[in-house]
């Protein structure tokens, strides 16, 4: 199932599950960034991942086309997307060389980019909680403000 297709009940999917449930060593690899990350569940990891690996291929997508305007906007879409959540920084949306090197940027992208940018880990960075665990518990408990707004979502 594609990564954004929808159910039979006409909602959208926001995770794919793998393919092996049973594989070992990607169990204890999603373990180990579900316990780094303070993740709740590894539905929220996959969420991640799905949204890494479509961001990835509409970056290869939009590399390999032929179609300049289709490249131009949609490259700066996409990489507008990607500044505003703080995951690339110093795009000029006009040249389209720098849209093609922030492309390739793009696919050099992990999952620890996307976690490192949630709101969980930047309160726990900034030293507000003892541990990720706990900036996740202030979050839920709307204790953190962001820009003057109350959020309850890590």
């Amino acid at each position: 199932m594609d990564a954004f297709e929808e159910n039979r009940d006409g909602r959208r999917r926001i995770a794919t599950t793998p393919r092996n449930p049973w594989e070992g060593v990607r169990i204890v690899k999603e373990l180990q960034l579900v316990g780094e990350f303070g993740l709740r569940n590894k539905t929220e990891l996959w969420t991640h991942l799905t949204m890494v690996k479509s961001h990835k291929s509409q970056a290869k997508k939009l590399l390999i086309t032929t179609n300049k305007e289709e490249f131009m906007t949609e490259g700066r879409a996409l990489l507008n997307y990607l500044y505003k959540m703080g995951i690339i920084s110093g795009v000029d949306y006009n040249d389209e060389a720098d849209i093609s090197r922030c492309l390739k940027e793009v696919l050099n992208l992990d999952l620890s980019h996307y976690l490192n940018r949630r709101l969980q880990s930047l309160v726990f960075k900034a030293g507000l909680a003892t541990n990720i665990h706990h900036a996740r518990c202030l979050i839920v408990q709307k204790q953190i403000t962001v820009m003057g707004r109350v959020v309850n979502k890590p």
